[in-house]
């Protein structure tokens, strides 16, 4: 885990990455309000060079350190399985977010964010609902194509 200041890593991204740099501020300022959330603008982040952090300012830089931490009771939230994971359940075992109606159903998370999402005697799935597409996953296949590649 890197953590350093945002204002820091910027100039160190500015100082060896100068293109990842501007596409990315490039995105922010094109970017628009989605309700809650910001959507960085498609274009302009799809432009940016794909390099990783590591390779991109990590080993370069030497306004960063390396300490050893255990535990720091953080989780990397990289599925809907792992965020259904962490999400505050019911007796029943489901997390339920949005305009969502659950009967007989169990150990599950579903999250409706424009409209309602029914589900009824079914059990270990994820549902998500969004504007563009509808997710239905039994959980563990969630946690195995997670740990192949990403979703």
């Amino acid at each position: 885990m890197f953590m350093l200041k945002a204002s820091t890593f910027m100039e160190e991204l500015r100082r060896y990455q100068p293109r990842v740099a501007e596409q990315a501020a490039q995105s922010l300022k094109l970017a628009r309000a989605d309700h809650d959330f910001l959507r960085l603008d498609e274009a302009a982040f799809t432009a940016c060079p794909s390099i990783s952090v590591d390779y991109a300012v990590m080993e370069k830089t030497d306004r960063a350190a390396v300490i050893t931490a255990n535990d720091l009771g953080r989780s990397d939230i990289g599925s809907w399985s792992a965020l259904a994971e962490l999400a505050q359940a019911d007796d029943s075992g489901n997390a339920a977010l949005g305009d969502v109606f659950l009967n007989e159903v169990s150990n599950s998370y579903v999250r409706a964010e424009h409209r309602l999402v029914a589900a009824i005697g079914v059990e270990d799935l994820v549902i998500v609902e969004t504007t563009d597409a509808v997710l239905v996953a039994h959980r563990d296949t969630l946690r195995m194509c997670a740990r192949s590649s990403s979703i």
